[in-house]
């Protein structure tokens, strides 16, 4: 079996959710412990980018979320 360099996407296999690329701020959120409120505060600080579709939807990527993990 491959082994997983993203710690993100550890996590998120760890709480159960399939491997993806990306997932929702909700799902991220439940994964990693952050609260939602502090993902989209550093969204609008601009430290946490966020790929929206629709008005009230968004997707935080693994790689981005592993960027954001090793600066913090």
């Amino acid at each position: 079996m491959e082994e997983i360099e993203s710690r993100a996407l550890q996590f998120a296999i760890a709480a159960g959710l399939k491997p993806q690329m990306a997932y929702t701020v909700r799902q991220t959120a439940l994964y990693s412990g952050v609260p939602r409120s502090t993902l989209y505060a550093e969204h609008r600080a601009g430290r946490l980018k966020f790929k929206t579709y629709g008005k009230r939807n968004a997707l935080i990527a693994v790689k981005e979320f592993d960027r954001w993990l090793d600066e913090n």
